[in-house]
């Protein structure tokens, strides 16, 4: 697992973005990235034709419109739509593909989130 999600940070470096798995440490300057595995955490059973699970970014500034919450925003998606992520020690390829995408205000944060259904065919 942890091969993995060093596979996903270094596919999404984003000059002037730090990227945090979980949550940011308290006190993170914005804007900053945090990306989660929400859900089918992979097990590579290999029984079916896919493995699959979903991973999300979401992009945090404060600042008093969307402008920028968006340009990071489209940053991560060029880095990860459609991308193919190699994991060290593994054979085969992660594909990302986007299923949500929305940006939105939360107190004097705006936070941008993307979700990707991450594919493995075995």
């Amino acid at each position: 697992m942890i091969e993995l999600l060093k596979a996903i940070k270094s596919a999404c470096v984003i000059s002037g973005l730090p990227l945090y798995f979980g949550i940011a440490p308290q006190g993170t300057a914005t804007p900053y990235c945090v990306y989660s595995l929400i859900s089918g955490w992979p097990d590579w059973t290999f029984e079916e034709d896919f493995e699959n699970f979903r991973v999300q970014f979401s992009v945090f500034d404060e600042s008093t419109s969307a402008v920028n919450t968006i340009n990071y925003l489209a940053s991560v998606k060029s880095k990860m739509d459609g991308n193919l992520v190699s994991v060290t020690g593994f054979s085969k390829t992660l594909k990302f593909q986007r299923v949500i995408e929305q940006v939105f205000q939360e107190g004097d944060y705006w936070h941008g989130v993307v979700e990707y259904e991450v594919m493995l065919q075995v």
